[in-house]
């Protein structure tokens, strides 16, 4: 899997950050306030599950790829150093 560059992955967590601030901000929830129930729920419940969700996908993304950056698995499923041939 490639490496992120050096300032992207800064850039990546600052972007993350202001969707979720955005996101969960008045302008969206109140979209959403107002509309009726979908399959049973309220809309603003749906969609803060929704966005909530969305969010801890991908920071979890973005934390499995920064994970494998220089580690590797032993046989026991401990994280080791990549050996340097």
């Amino acid at each position: 899997m490639k490496k992120f560059p050096v300032g992207v992955v800064s850039e990546i967590c600052l972007l993350l950050l202001l969707a979720g601030m955005i996101l969960l901000n008045y302008p969206f929830l109140g979209i959403f306030s107002g509309s009726g129930p979908v399959l049973g729920f309220p809309s603003l419940v749906g969609f803060l599950f929704l966005a909530w969700g969305l969010l801890i996908v991908m920071i979890f993304l973005l934390a499995a790829h920064l994970g494998r950056d220089g580690e590797e698995q032993d046989e026991t499923g401990g994280r080791r150093e990549k050996r340097r041939p």
